[in-house]
């Protein structure tokens, strides 16, 4: 890793280390929206946590690709924290009836798929109510939030939430970049194949490839759930955070001076 990658890393740590005492602990949450900020900085930890090895050991790519991730997690949950109402994260939970249904679905159309729900509910591990259930709390959500398929639980795409949340730049430009490589287009063949002195190469091996824009990319939207989640929970973290950041554009700022 070079010497540049090896320092935004170590700071990317610093981040991490920062919420890991809190974690450690017993954490107590007094809201439903309490509750939805813990379980978002559990996961953004862990998947910052995955990106972080991965790019320690010089494979960005698939770094990159787990950054999206993060990155549609730092946006739903701004989006969900910064609503003063509960309205969005009710809506973001009684999707789950939805999704559900859409499960059940997928299940009975199959004949391995029948006889595995049959043999559940004859064991006594389901209720025989609950097939019902689903179809009734499916039909109460809907006609409630009128979810849209192509929205997922949101009333807006992940481009608009990221607009509503000031992130409209950044969905415009690394998102794009971590989309072309996650969904295998085209574009993403230049980062695996190379022409070395006439010949074509194909790059298999850990190198630095990715691995300064991943790490610049995932201590922003690790440090921005951080950021909303210490505003729900009042953890007191802001001075910290800002001395990090700091840190970090100035860390930036050489790379650019060279």
């Amino acid at each position: 890793m070079k010497e540049q990658n090896r320092i935004l890393a170590e700071l990317n740590r610093e981040l991490h280390k920062l919420v890991d005492a809190r974690l450690q602990e017993d954490i107590k949450g007094e809201s439903d929206k309490d509750f939805f900020a813990i379980f978002a900085l559990g996961k953004a930890y862990k998947t910052h946590e995955a990106i972080l090895l991965l790019s320690e050991q010089g494979y960005g790519e698939d770094a990159l690709v787990l950054t999206r991730m993060l990155f549609e997690l730092m946006i739903i949950t701004s989006y969900i924290l910064q609503d003063e109402t509960d309205q969005r994260l009710i809506r973001y939970l009684e999707h789950d009836w939805v999704q559900r249904k859409e499960m059940y679905d997928c299940v009975v159309t199959t004949d391995k798929g029948l006889e595995f729900l049959n043999n559940e509910l004859q064991s006594g591990n389901r209720d025989p109510l609950t097939i019902a259930d689903i179809e009734a709390e499916y039909k109460r959500v809907m006609k409630k939030h009128n979810y849209q398929k192509h929205l997922g639980w949101s009333d807006k795409s992940i481009s608009k939430m990221a607009e509503a949340v000031g992130r409209g730049a950044a969905y415009k430009t690394i998102y794009k970049l971590q989309c072309m490589i996650g969904h295998n287009n085209a574009r993403s063949i230049n980062e695996y194949i190379a022409l070395e002195d006439g010949v074509f190469v194909v790059k298999i091996r850990p190198d630095d490839n990715l691995i300064e824009q991943t790490l610049v990319a995932t201590f922003d939207f690790f440090g921005a759930v951080i950021d909303e989640v210490d505003k729900q929970l009042d953890w007191k973290l802001k001075n910290k955070l800002k001395d990090l950041d700091k840190r970090f554009v100035q860390e930036i700022e050489k790379t650019k001076d060279k």
